[in-house]
């Protein structure tokens, strides 16, 4: 979650919920940040992106492998520290 959205303010948006105003301004501003997106790839990339491709789809993505990728490397540090330290009670209960 994002750390700045609290549940008080969740629960504020919930009364927005049937705004149809701000559903399109909504609407419009995430296709303009899309816009945005298509054009910086194309000139730095020079990738040309479907204009209704979904790139939130591949934010969260990103999102998972980097979760599984810090688990990972977490798994790594307390092997390790097992290595180094055989001695020690590694046993959790």
């Amino acid at each position: 979650m994002i750390s700045w959205m609290t549940a008080e303010k969740l629960t504020a948006l919930n009364k927005l919920a049937g705004d149809a105003a701000l559903g399109r301004t909504h609407r419009r501003s995430e296709a303009q940040q899309q816009v945005r997106a298509r054009a910086h790839l194309k000139q730095t990339d020079r990738v040309r992106v479907d204009p209704d491709a979904l790139f939130d789809v591949h934010i969260k993505r990103i999102h998972e492998y980097q979760a599984a990728v810090a688990q990972l490397i977490e798994t790594v540090a307390l092997y390790d520290q097992i290595r180094s330290h055989p001695e020690r009670d590694w046993v959790r209960a």
